[in-house]
């Protein structure tokens, strides 16, 4: 690891953008596919050459800061539901 004041990358925003009109960020429907938008920043490496990792139920087809996800078809706990999406970001030295 680098000496000094290295700081880890920040996840500062989560925006899910769905396919409707005017569709709320954070709302999708059960099979539905939404676009989810990571807004990270890093002092020391830009942000291109960090890596994410995403995780959560579902079809998860991950770009780096954002990815594209199908909701689960049904949920354990019926409708609605929460369903929480983890980003883990790294930065490599």
């Amino acid at each position: 690891a680098p000496s000094g004041s290295n700081r880890a990358p920040a996840i500062s925003a989560f925006q899910s953008i769905g396919p409707r009109t005017n569709q709320p960020s954070g709302y999708a429907d059960l099979n539905e596919t939404v676009q989810v938008l990571a807004t990270v920043t890093d002092a020391e490496t830009p942000t291109g050459q960090l890596t994410y990792e995403w995780s959560g139920p579902g079809t998860l087809t991950p770009s780096g800061a954002s990815l594209t996800w199908v909701v689960p078809s049904s949920f354990s706990t019926g409708t609605p539901a929460t369903a929480t999406l983890t980003l883990t970001v790294t930065e490599r030295y």
